[in-house]
């Protein structure tokens, strides 16, 4: 036999052997330990116990310890870089740090005008972009489906044009087909500058704030600028002339207290107005020649946020500016401040395009001729549109725009732009190129953000 089956045996003999002095393993617990069953509720409890002492001082700690406590988000600044108003009085809320941005000896009407002459640093647009039968399919599991169904309209330098519709007309996909970022689909019709085509060159003469305020955590507000300024305005002109420009974006935008703090997340860093700031101070900085696509400005918003950032658009509108944007549901007070109005339905169709016109008569007086209730001088314009297109809309509003004058003459001014564009001049600006800057500069400015982000997140060097 083998050892190991003779040792196996064995075992079992011995076993069978001294089967009569089997010891009970709780008894012998009991007898060498004191413990028992009944022990197990008692540490139960000591449990609970430990658990409300750890917690009572855990909420004991964090009421009295009123150092790391905020009463709101609060900045944060690079070493060295704070401002001397938060020096003085050691750790102010962002509160106290919006209210020293007032000057008390200066009045508004002086402050309305600085901050126009500001705009006015911005070079006046002089191009148009038309579109025209804009049209966009897909296939959804095999099934075509239509997103944008014949879309026409333009945007003229010195306007603030609205894109409104109901739930999933395709506001966002509209500007992203006119801002040339769409992917997927197969997108039709025609999209002219001046009545020629789009070149390479289009997407860097445009600048497009997405609803999403997406920047660098460890960059300050004054590097994302000028990060963008340095690769998005043109090679000719010189990093002197580019960082100037910042500057007077910095001053146009009233970004002077927090110029230097960094982004950081939310609760700690830019709030979400802020944050808007810069995201419409990144394109800007870019100093786009042509037109300024806005996606949401105003979501997440309070009214008097929301009203700040209208306000700014109505003023590069009247420096003379080319501006397009979404927007959802706006007050009635918001709605005035832009001059012209495309509204879409569901299927991406076209509601209705032209002037707002004062107290928003012309475009109400263009709903109430075609059938629509009449809307009262209380209500909200834009409610009121979203109304009586939305489900509970009683006719077709797409079929009914088709048959109106409104939508002939529509055709008709876009014919007009194309003729009296291409009679003007051509002004020579080189070859048109889709990057403003070479690769080898691209490269330089990009590896230095990249460095300067790691060197910036200790936790990232420790962990390499």
């Amino acid at each position: 036999m083998e050892p190991a089956t003779i040792s196996s045996a064995l075992l079992q003999v011995l076993l069978l052997a001294n089967s009569k002095f089997l010891v009970s393993g709780d008894a012998w617990v009991q007898s060498s330990y004191g413990y028992s069953y009944s022990h197990i509720w008692r540490n139960l409890g000591f449990l609970f116990a430990f658990m409300i002492f750890f917690y009572t001082i855990y909420f004991v700690a964090s009421e009295f310890n009123s150092s790391s406590t905020s009463a709101a988000e609060f900045l944060v600044f690079r070493r060295g870089h704070v401002p001397s108003y938060m020096q003085n009085g050691g750790h102010k809320d962002e509160e106290t740090a919006a209210g020293a941005e007032k000057l008390p000896s200066a009045s508004n009407d002086v402050v309305e005008e600085k901050q126009q002459e500001q705009v006015k640093a911005l070079p006046a647009q002089k191009d148009v972009f038309t579109w025209r039968d804009v049209t966009l399919d897909i296939k959804i599991k095999g099934e075509p489906r239509r997103l944008l169904d014949g879309i026409s309209g333009w945007v003229k330098p010195g306007t603030l044009t609205a894109l409104m519709g109901t739930s999933g007309a395709g506001k966002t996909t509209l500007l992203d087909a006119l801002a040339q970022r769409i992917s997927i689909g197969v997108l039709t019709g025609d999209m002219l500058v001046n009545g020629k085509p789009l070149d390479a060159s289009f997407q860097r003469k445009t600048g497009y704030v997405q609803q999403q305020d997406l920047h660098l955590e460890t960059t300050t507000v004054r590097e994302a600028l000028r990060f963008s300024a340095n690769l998005r305005q043109p090679k000719s002109v010189s990093k002197q002339e580019k960082d100037a420009f910042v500057e007077d974006v910095i001053k146009m935008l009233n970004m002077e207290d927090f110029s230097e703090a960094v982004v950081g997340s939310p609760g700690e860093g830019l709030n979400v107005e802020q944050r808007k700031l810069l995201t419409i101070g990144v394109e800007l900085a870019a100093k786009p020649a042509l037109l300024i696509f806005l996606d949401e400005p105003t979501s997440g918003l309070d009214s008097q946020s929301s009203w700040s950032i209208v306000a700014f658009l109505r003023k590069l509108a009247d420096s003379g500016q080319a501006v397009l944007c979404t927007i959802h549901q706006p007050s009635a007070i918001l709605f005035q401040e832009f001059d012209r109005l495309l509204f879409l339905m569901k299927g991406g169709k076209t509601i209705y395009f032209g002037d707002i016109g004062p107290n928003s008569r012309t475009m109400l007086d263009y709903f109430e001729r075609n059938g629509a209730p009449q809307c009262d001088d209380d209500a909200n314009p834009a409610e009121y549109m979203l109304d009586i297109c939305g489900k509970k809309a009683t006719r077709d509003w797409s079929e009914v725009w088709k048959t109106t004058p409104e939508a002939q003459e529509v055709q008709a001014e876009l014919n007009r732009i194309h003729e009296a564009k291409k009679s003007e001049p051509v002004a020579e600006e080189g070859s048109p190129t889709q990057f403003a800057m070479p690769l080898t500069s691209q490269i330089y400015y990009v590896t230095v953000r990249v460095f300067q982000q790691y060197w910036r997140t200790p936790s990232y060097i420790s962990g390499k």
